[in-house]
């Protein structure tokens, strides 16, 4: 290898360092949050089933209610079948919210009434005594590495 191939793998190692140290570091707090919203839905399961059998238990030997083991389970697991759809159902109810949102903008911008005539065939006095200035301008492919 000669050394300018050497340098330039260098550098491409050294660019593709900072886009790795960058991704990781914005990727380490969404797994967590990930991790511990799916922690907690687990939580939320096992203490739902403790729950449902501990007051079903209750039930049972304090009012004397006859009901037999399938039915405690039939009706633990509807309850929670149940609130796991309800879950289910959250991210879609977001979508529509935000379809909402984006029609409410394309109805206000159909609605609103354009500043500039499409049929007059008159010229403004600002579009006439308007100049142009080109600007230069300059590009650098510099990157700096975010860390």
């Amino acid at each position: 290898m000669t050394p300018a191939r050497s340098s330039v793998v260098l550098r491409m190692g050294d660019k593709i360092g900072c886009v790795m140290k960058s991704t990781y570091s914005s990727n380490v707090p969404e797994n967590v949050a990930a991790g511990m919203a799916m922690g907690t839905v687990i939580v939320l399961l096992f203490c739902g089933y403790s729950l449902g059998i501990s007051y079903d238990a209750k039930l049972i030997l304090e009012k004397g209610y006859t009901c037999t083991g399938a039915q405690v389970m039939n009706v633990i697991f509807v309850v929670l079948i149940g609130l796991l759809a309800s879950g289910q159902a959250s991210p879609s109810m977001r979508e529509f919210a935000g379809g909402q949102a984006a029609v409410y903008k394309i109805l206000e911008t159909i609605n609103r009434e354009p500043k500039i005539d499409a049929y007059s065939t008159t010229v403004s006095h600002a579009l006439r005594s308007a100049s142009c200035f080109l600007l230069p301008v300059h590009v650098s492919r510099a990157r700096k590495c975010i860390t």
